[in-house]
């Protein structure tokens, strides 16, 4: 026994001296010998998980871990190693469990501390990091470790100055720690020194190149640089080398939307597919960039084959969002709980997402108290969720007194959530609380702010877009309709309602499809599909020239519009709320001669101040600045002008205070310009049970009413064109 167990030490010390040396191929064949020769002990198991963990392959460096830890559970360096090992596999609150456990064993081991505090910051819990360090600092206060792990938890808690200064000491001593260069990138780049920032966070990813969150940063920073085609290429390279991580994939896509380069990224991400039919990420964010080009139904092909390869609840949201925003509300609702069953059992980052999508689904389909049951539930398991916050806020559902509004205050003005997305969502959200509250200044304020956040994450140029309005009118001129003509499909059953966003375009429809022969089918992308269909057969990018037509293509284009739009027989009328349509006046009148065309126009002021007041999903690029929204606003009119010339009587032109003002005889004229006899119903347009899913969803179930009238009026003071 004594021979067998100074043989044991011997062997342990060698093992131990093959470790220090970093001889890991003959630490593993030692320590397979070890394991034939004393199977019942723990030590060979240890040795060979400590080989797996430095060779990476963590799922086998876990499974001999835990074989070591079964034959003896109170040996710290075991624990602690289990601690590394689950955190690289992701399994942060697994982590802090061992290195918990290990600390118990072993109170005086800085290291153990060291990864402990680090796990807590991986975790965002900065104040539990902190408190794990002031415990560690009782045994040694001058460990350097320790103390970089305090700039990540100040800087985590935004304690920028208390970070920079401690920060700035050790770097004196210590120049190529990454998590202490990457915290100093995060300091500048918080002071806007976005260049000085770059610099560190590339420092800090030469060193350790296995650090997303530092890979992240230089992105985010080479965006903020406005360097998005170093950036984009950043993101190809990573991906294309095999890259897998999900965050990647959505920070190419934004770079993407950001140039408005949709059309490369689709391209790109097919590429990836055809390398790797496998990679289910690939097809999901496929599924992304045909949703951002309103190809939805597409969208539902790539979505479907990412949940064949892995079951993954983001799939299922998407897949949920891209249905609902096909009117399939049954199938929606059936998605997103599966992917908030998912949620629960595997990934519970989605569960907050999940119950915000459920939140706007109810919301949709009238279900307000149902609606704000989920959206308090996104909150209650995310705090800081932000969407579920604005969607309460839009429903009514809080004021300025609220506690959990004054939680979001307090995190806005703490800046706990970056300068993105996020921060501008809840901008929106507090803007819209104070003038709830007529409080006009504060919430002009937060309107202007919410607006530039966005506003400067892309680039838009109102003289761009004036180029395109003045090839749509050259294109589609008087002297080419005179030179060309064609039969078109004689139906009359289409109305294409088409307007500026927040021109009373919803509530026109509203009032229409209460009507006992009309089916309102929304906002739907039909007619923009048919354009793409027309691309197709013309090999040729939309606008298109008279030229290009002839009676065979124009039949099997409306013929396809009538397919997609599904108009059931007994129906007369369908409406089609899609606004860009005004865009296709001319291949409207081309394809439907007889179809009616009702343009909502609303006063100037009035129209601007609320698309600047609402925060769009959707690709509104002018959207965000009230001199280019006014800009945009001319171009249309103008626009419009030019139809109206060439078919003059023929495009019914609504003014929406001329429905407040006078709803049933603007009701009348309505329907009669659509062929329409008179219904009394139609005035009860508040009462239509059909599923609105614009940013006007909730005025529309109200009955009507003018306080919008006029609104500008009340921040004239404070914002200006």
């Amino acid at each position: 026994m004594i021979k067998d167990a100074n043989q044991i030490e011997n062997d342990i010390n060698f093992l131990n001296s093959l470790l220090k040396n970093r001889q890991l191929d003959e630490l593993k064949e030692k320590a397979d010998l070890f394991i034939n020769k004393y199977p019942e002990h723990y030590v060979g198991f240890f040795f060979v998980a400590v080989y797996c963990f430095y060779n990476n392959n963590f799922i086998q460096a876990e499974k001999y871990l835990n074989n070591s830890i079964s034959k003896n559970k109170n040996i710290p360096s075991a624990l602690n190693l289990m601690g590394l090992i689950k955190k690289n596999l992701g399994k942060l609150n697994e982590a802090v469990h061992f290195y918990k456990n290990a600390l118990q064993h072993d109170p005086r081991d800085i290291s153990i501390y060291v990864n402990l505090s680090s796990v807590f910051i991986a975790l965002q819990e900065y104040e539990e990091s902190l408190n794990v360090i002031a415990e560690a600092k009782k045994i040694n206060e001058s460990d350097q470790l320790l103390k970089i792990n305090e700039v990540s938890a100040l800087v985590g808690l935004k304690k920028y100055n208390e970070a920079k200064i401690l920060a700035n000491k050790i770097y004196a001593q210590i120049k190529d720690n990454p998590v202490l260069l990457n915290a100093i990138g995060t300091i500048y780049s918080q002071e806007k020194d976005y260049e000085l920032a770059l610099e560190f966070f590339r420092k800090s990813y030469e060193i350790n190149s296995n650090d997303f969150n530092v890979f992240l940063n230089i992105i985010s920073t080479l965006s903020k640089l406005e360097k998005n085609d170093e950036a984009i290429n950043i993101c190809k390279t990573n991906i294309s080398q095999g890259g897998m991580n999900p965050e990647t994939y959505n920070k190419l896509t934004s770079l993407m939307l950001k140039i408005n380069n949709l059309n490369e990224c689709y391209d790109f991400f097919s590429d990836i597919i055809k390398k790797n039919n496998t990679n289910s990420m690939a097809y999901n964010q496929l599924g992304n960039v045909l949703r951002l080009q309103n190809k939805n139904e597409e969208s539902l092909i790539s979505y479907k084959k990412a949940i064949e390869i892995s079951k993954n609840a983001i799939y299922f949201n998407n897949l949920g969002a891209a249905y609902q925003e096909l009117n399939d509300f049954e199938k929606s609702e059936f998605y997103f709980n599966k992917a908030l069953d998912l949620s629960k059992a595997e990934d519970k980052k989605s569960i907050p997402a999940s119950y915000h999508n459920l939140g706007n689904l109810y919301t949709y389909t009238k279900n307000f108290e149902l609606a704000n049951k989920n959206y308090r539930k996104a909150i209650e398991v995310e705090p800081y969720f932000v969407d579920s916050f604005r969607s309460l806020v839009r429903n009514k559902d809080l004021n300025l007194s609220d506690i959990i509004t004054k939680n979001f205050i307090r995190i806005y003005d703490e800046d706990l959530i970056g300068d993105g997305e996020s921060r501008s969502t809840l901008a929106f959200a507090l803007a819209e609380l104070y003038e709830h509250s007529n409080n006009y200044k504060l919430a002009s304020k937060f309107y202007s702010e919410a607006n530039k956040l966005i506003r400067k994450t892309f680039s838009y140029s109102t003289k761009e877009q004036e180029k395109y309005f003045q090839q749509l009118k050259s294109i589609y001129s008087h002297s080419n309709f005179i030179k060309y003509s064609f039969r078109g499909n004689e139906t009359k059953k289409p109305i294409f309602i088409i307007g500026l966003p927040r021109s009373g375009s919803t509530l026109v429809e509203q009032i229409i499809s209460n009507h006992s022969k009309v089916f309102g089918a929304g906002e739907v992308d039909y007619f923009q599909r048919t354009t793409f269909e027309a691309e197709k057969i013309l090999t040729k990018k939309y606008p298109f020239k008279l030229s290009d037509f002839n009676d065979e293509i124009i039949n099997t284009l409306s013929q396809f519009y009538l397919d997609k739009i599904n108009i059931d027989k007994n129906i007369e009328k369908v409406t089609d709320k899609n606004l860009a349509n005004f865009f296709s006046v001319g291949l409207i009148k081309i394809m439907f001669p007889n179809a009616k065309i009702i343009n909502v126009c609303r006063d100037k002021d009035d129209n601007c101040l609320s698309i600047f007041s609402i925060k769009f999903t959707g690709l509104y690029p002018y959207a965000y600045d009230l001199k280019e929204i006014s800009e945009y606003y001319t171009l249309y009119q103008d626009l419009m002008d030019h139809w109206n010339n060439i078919f003059p009587n023929e495009i019914y032109n609504l003014n929406y205070e001329d429905v407040i003002n006078n709803i049933e005889e603007e009701t009348k004229n309505i329907l009669n310009y659509c062929d329409l006899p008179y219904e009394e119903n139609c005035l009860k347009f508040y009462n239509n049970e059909r599923p609105v899913m614009t940013a006007s969803t909730h005025q529309v179930r109200k009955k009507l009413y003018n306080s919008s009238v006029g609104r500008w009026k009340k921040f004239e003071d404070y914002l200006k064109y």
